[in-house]
């Protein structure tokens, strides 16, 4: 027994998401888009995707014999309108989840990210848009930042 788990311990530490390089790394709003709100999650994907990707190009490749996937799934996202004399508003706020996935689609390793940004005000004169999708982003910044700390400690 104590040489398996010895054994388990070393193929942990030679496949373990720190050391990994993954073959891809993937955003998924489906949650939002099914919740009802899939215009929402498109925009919410096409925005947290360059974010978490910027915190892990050093850590994917695509030529990767091992397989391994991380997926950041969001499962919502607050942003709210309210602003405050100071000129801040409420925090902006996301839940998500990033997980490996091994080639066999076994998860093995995940955790849960809490991520309020605080969002300032900005110029009136830019669209919503533009703004929502910089919010989002930064979201996402905080959110992979987080992951990538929790898997490079797993």
């Amino acid at each position: 027994m104590r040489l398996f788990l010895a054994l388990a311990a070393l193929l942990i530490a030679s496949v373990g998401p720190a050391s990994a390089q993954f073959r891809a790394v993937r955003v998924d709003a489906s949650p939002i888009a099914e919740s009802g709100y899939p215009t929402f999650a498109h925009r919410v994907e096409a925005a947290v995707a360059p974010a978490v990707a910027s915190i892990f190009a050093d850590k994917i490749n695509p030529s990767d014999p091992r397989g391994l996937t991380l997926v950041v799934r969001i499962l919502s996202v607050n942003l709210p309108t309210a602003t405050y004399s100071g000129g801040e508003s409420e925090n902006d706020y996301m839940v998500s989840e990033g997980f490996v996935v091994d080639p066999r689609g076994r998860v093995i390793a995940s955790t849960l990210v809490r991520s309020p940004v605080m969002a300032w005000t900005t110029v009136a004169s830019l669209p919503v848009e533009v703004e929502e999708h910089r919010r989002m982003r930064n979201l996402g910044l905080h959110a992979a930042g987080f992951i990538r700390k929790r898997l490079d400690n797993f």
